[in-house]
């Protein structure tokens, strides 16, 4: 199976076009205060580390290039943080794709939520795009759905996840879940009747930001709300993110994919 890297022909042209928009996106976080960090790309094998190539030394199990949010969230002890850095990320098939992401540490779950929006909003100008979305998501809204029905909690998240609602109506599920299910997943909306939500957007004031209820990204750190950055344009998916708890505080952040953002700014990867 061919990886990602190796179908690249001009490593050193694409490398040159990814060094000019991670430049735009380091001078955004200097200007904000973050500092970049150099996570390594070989970890031990853990239950809390997602993704990434698995392996083992024929003693011990490793994992190269995995999700660097969920080792940071075990590994960093600082109450306080606000970093960057910039890692290749692989899965079990060995698919690479680069990111640059950032992480905001604090006990203030509200204003690292509010920063890391804004972070997003201003690192997408600097790029010199205005048109995109971001999407608020709630974890919690659909644990409360699924509630009353337990045993099919996974399967509905999935279908969720994966936005193929299909099998939802197949599921025996009352007919009240059902119905509020149903119509859960049509609610998108600048004003969400959420007392919490509805005052992080406001706080915000940015009508690029909605509340989309059919989103989520059920990565297994997230506590509740997940971000979702995507063009307008040629609806890329640019960004995700949303806020977990870290061993001593609480941490939100967002992870851009460089490939996407490359095609939005008109590059070629091939």
């Amino acid at each position: 199976m061919q990886t990602t890297a190796l179908r690249r022909k001009d490593f050193l042209s694409v490398s040159k076009k990814y060094a000019f928009i991670t430049s735009v996106i380091r001078d955004v976080f200097h200007d904000k205060c973050f500092h970049e960090i150099f996570p390594s790309s070989v970890y031990e094998y853990s239950s809390y580390v997602c993704g990434g190539l698995k392996f083992s030394d024929g003693k011990n199990f490793y994992v190269i290039n995995p999700d660097i949010t969920s080792c940071l969230i075990n590994t960093l002890t600082e109450n306080t943080a606000k970093v960057f850095y910039i890692a290749e990320k692989l899965d079990g098939y060995m698919n690479s794709s680069w990111q640059i992401a950032f992480e905001i540490i604090s006990a203030q779950e509200r204003i690292n939520m509010a920063e890391t929006l804004r972070t997003a909003i201003t690192i997408m100008e600097k790029l010199g795009k205005t048109s995109f979305w971001i999407d608020i998501g709630s974890l919690k809204i659909w644990e409360d759905l699924c509630a009353g029905i337990k045993n099919l909690r996974k399967e509905v998240f999935e279908a969720v996840k994966s936005q193929n609602f299909s099998p939802i109506f197949e599921m025996n599920i009352p007919e009240k879940i059902k119905k509020n299910i149903l119509e859960t997943l049509k609610l998108r909306t600048q004003k969400p009747a959420i007392p919490s939500i509805w005052e992080l957007m406001k706080e915000i004031d940015d009508e690029r930001v909605w509340f989309d209820a059919s989103f989520i990204n059920q990565k297994e750190y997230y506590t509740d709300l997940v971000f979702n950055l995507f063009s307008t344009d040629s609806t890329l998916m640019l960004a995700t993110g949303g806020v977990y708890k870290t061993k001593t505080s609480w941490g939100c952040g967002m992870s851009f994919n460089l490939e996407n953002l490359l095609r939005l700014i008109g590059g070629d990867i091939s």
